[in-house]
């Protein structure tokens, strides 16, 4: 068990810290390594990183396409040993917001339906904007009659979703 060259008194014990599950990390652990973070040295651009991240979880825009996507070219901006290419990554991103946008009306995440009501119920008059509550976006709704059609109306939705969110990722940075 021990070396024959040390006693067991020479040998001092090991404390170790287990954090379990990505809000610990987040909410818990990088709190205390931001009062210490000048002790860590050549670790300080990977506690950016963690720091930078944890942002974008706590708010939630890892669950949008465009909050992914930036986390992901943040990660590959540090020097690492990687098996897969950035590309890899953004092909596989797209592929699956693909997937998962099939299962809304409007085709894009995000974006709902709005039906009308009196003689246009059942009928989808608009495309509403629907953001996560955290991230503090004012959802707005995309009427056909106001936009000339459903086509030019869904532009301007996703025109004005993109906005948004690339503005909030934006102001995190500066």
């Amino acid at each position: 068990m021990f070396d024959s060259n040390f006693t067991k008194s020479q040998v001092t014990p090991m404390i170790s810290l287990q954090v379990e599950g990505i809000s610990h990390v987040f909410n818990v652990l990088l709190p205390l390594l931001t009062q210490y973070k000048h002790y860590l040295y050549w670790k300080l651009p990977q506690y950016s990183l963690l720091l930078a991240v944890s942002h974008f979880f706590n708010l939630g825009l890892h669950q949008i396409q465009l909050g992914l996507e930036t986390i992901i070219n943040l990660c590959y901006q540090y020097f690492n040993q990687r098996k897969s290419s950035l590309q890899y990554w953004l092909e596989n991103l797209t592929a699956m917001f693909t997937h998962k946008n099939k299962a809304n009306l409007s085709g894009h995440y995000s974006i709902q339906s709005c039906y009308g009501r009196g003689d246009k119920k059942g009928i989808i008059v608009a495309w509403k904007v629907k953001f996560y509550s955290k991230l503090g976006l004012k959802d707005k709704q995309f009427t056909f009659t106001k936009y000339g059609d459903k086509d030019s109306a869904l532009a301007k939705a996703i025109e004005y979703r993109d906005t948004k969110i690339q503005d909030l990722i934006n102001k995190l940075f500066t």
